[in-house]
């Protein structure tokens, strides 16, 4: 049987490399991982949690709260932080289905959906476009007398 602290750095571990693998914090509830981040949310929130943990987590950008629309903003915050990453080291970087980049090409995939709808914001398009306006082109199509029809149209 492993100590409380034995235990928690292996929770730690395990969730600095779920973070790695998908970009994001929040787990779905299945996850074995879920009970663990939750209680360390609540406990920051309450702060009852030793300054070392505390600290251990915030290094690794982990939140103490349980507010969707914040843990969705950091998950799109670290996607794009990847995406910047992996393009800075090659500008012709584009994600792949397979592999490690597979949760990105999601992500990516999902936002061309969101800019081709309108419910990006203006901002996160600007943003993406600003990176890789290859992967994020758009294409205009033919004016009309009362609007002009923007389509973002997939990478290479």
């Amino acid at each position: 049987m492993l100590s409380e602290t034995a235990t928690w750095d292996n929770n730690f571990r395990h969730l600095q490399h779920y973070v790695a693998t998908y970009l994001s914090f929040d787990l779905a509830q299945h996850n074995r991982l879920y009970p663990w981040v939750h209680e360390q949310r609540l406990l920051g929130m309450r702060a009852t949690m030793t300054a070392e943990r505390r600290v251990r987590l915030q290094r690794i950008g982990f939140l103490f709260t349980t507010d969707p629309v914040a843990l969705s903003a950091q998950a799109w915050d670290l996607h794009y932080a990847e995406l910047a990453r992996l393009i800075a080291l090659d500008r012709e970087f584009v994600p792949n289905k397979r592999g490690a980049s597979r949760h990105l090409f999601r992500w990516v995939a999902k936002q061309k959906i969101l800019m081709r709808t309108g419910e990006l914001s203006a901002t996160r398009t600007a943003m993406l476009r600003a990176l890789s306006p290859q992967l994020f082109r758009t294409r205009r199509l033919a004016k009309s007398t009362d609007s002009v029809h923007i389509v973002v149209v997939a990478g290479p």
